[in-house]
């Protein structure tokens, strides 16, 4: 799906407040939010507020229109369990 100049689509911008699961010792979790207006193949820049030391944001995807799915690295030796966040996305 392109966006063209001038061909009336914008750019979706939303914050989402989620609570990731528990993510064991270099292993990979995910978080899903809630995005009005997401499709499949659309690209998408996530942002989170305040992340723990350790954790790493991987490139989020749109598996079912209007759920982004947001892949979360844990890169420490210790399982982490990061509190509530407010995800900022945009989506193109």
């Amino acid at each position: 799906m392109a966006i063209v100049v001038g061909s009336g689509m914008r750019p979706i911008i939303i914050e989402v407040t989620a609570d990731p699961a528990s993510i064991a010792a270099n292993t990979t979790g995910s978080v899903s939010l809630t995005v009005p207006g997401s499709l499949p193949g659309m690209i998408f820049i996530v942002q989170a507020a305040d992340l723990v030391s350790g954790l790493v944001l991987g490139q989020a995807y749109c598996a079912t229109a209007g759920t982004v799915v947001v892949p979360i690295g844990n890169v420490t030796v210790g399982a982490i369990d990061d509190a509530s966040q407010t995800f900022r996305v945009v989506a193109l």
